[in-house]
């Protein structure tokens, strides 16, 4: 008795899913806690006071050397 073998079909063995339908998702974008928005804010509102003071001084801490 001859038994008939299932077809694999496409190369990938079948599965035509996409990865959302499998189930794997890559980690989307997150929301920021309140502590890190605070955080945020104020490394902004020091950058932005050190910029006003000196600019020159600022931007050196920002060149490389190749930039020079």
């Amino acid at each position: 008795m001859h038994r008939r073998r299932s077809s694999l079909g496409s190369p990938n063995n079948g599965s035509d899913r996409t990865n959302d339908e499998k189930g794997i998702r890559a980690p989307g974008p997150r929301m920021l806690t309140d502590a890190q928005k605070q955080t945020t804010l104020k490394i902004s509102r020091v950058s932005l006071e050190l910029l006003r003071q000196d600019s020159d001084r600022f931007f050196a801490q920002f060149t490389t050397m190749d930039e020079m």
